[in-house]
């Protein structure tokens, strides 16, 4: 099965409009956007404030280079296979999977903070999810509640 999205035509800056607007409607207090060399948005960054107050900060990043590779893997037409094109696919994608999570937190499956865990911003600048790669996923030590 193709990449999802593979044939998309629609501009980076209408996609990132739309993940913008959904993090806002969801209660994202602050929205930036991470640039590459290039000039191109590798990342969406965005801040939620939780009910205790505390502003957790999220970097939601975009893997044209992957989604290149995927797409020539896959052996789509020549048409679909430039990075400009895989920068399409990728933030297509993730604004797809941007909605599907806010429609789990709209059901109260889950919550924001939840579904955003691996993406937390952690204070050495990295995400939750590559400080525990970088640990070999070994969890600090995690009390026990009594009882």
């Amino acid at each position: 099965m193709p990449l999802k999205n593979y044939t998309t035509s629609v501009p980076v800056s209408r996609t990132l409009a739309e993940i913008q607007a959904k993090l806002v409607e969801y209660g994202a207090r602050g929205i930036l956007y991470n640039y590459d060399d290039r000039g191109k948005i590798e990342a969406v960054s965005f801040q939620i404030r939780l009910d205790n107050g505390k502003l957790l900060g999220f970097r939601l990043p975009s893997n044209v280079k992957a989604a290149m590779a995927v797409m020539e893997k896959q052996g789509l037409p020549r048409r679909y296979l430039s990075l400009d094109h895989a920068y399409r696919v990728s933030w297509r994608i993730i604004k797809d999977w941007v909605g599907a999570q806010m429609a789990l937190i709209e059901l109260d499956q889950a919550r924001l903070e939840q579904v955003f865990l691996p993406y937390l911003i952690c204070d050495s600048g990295d995400t939750l999810y590559h400080e525990l790669l970088n640990r070999g996923f070994a969890f600090p030590e995690l009390t026990q509640g009594e009882g």
